[in-house]
């Protein structure tokens, strides 16, 4: 999302740069995400902070991130269709309130 915000306004060094820069970035948590979004534009992580979803948001990715580490290390895990299902809503209004975020 962030590449084809950048390649639009940018010229492809600084679209390289952003790619190259993120291109092993893993385990996602809400942190890790707002410290991206404010390496761009502060402005932006107050924006999703300010969101009336936030929590909501947080909470489904930040338990999808610990779940996958848990199963990755055969720990076990309480996760059930129904909360995929849920998480799996929440994180794609999460990229709609991004996308909104970013383009405006």
């Amino acid at each position: 999302m962030l590449v084809k915000y950048f390649s639009v306004r940018n010229s492809p060094k600084i679209v390289r740069f952003i790619t190259q820069t993120h291109k092993h970035t893993t385990n996602l948590k809400m942190k890790k995400i707002e410290d991206i979004l404010s390496s761009f534009d502060t402005n932006w992580t107050t924006k999703l902070k300010d969101c009336q979803k936030y929590d909501e948001y947080a909470g489904a990715i930040n338990s999808i991130v610990d779940n996958r580490h848990k199963i990755a290390h055969g720990e076990n895990t309480t996760v059930t269709v129904k909360s995929l299902r849920d998480w799996f809503e929440k994180i794609n209004d999460f990229f709609e309130e991004i996308n909104k975020i970013i383009h405006n």
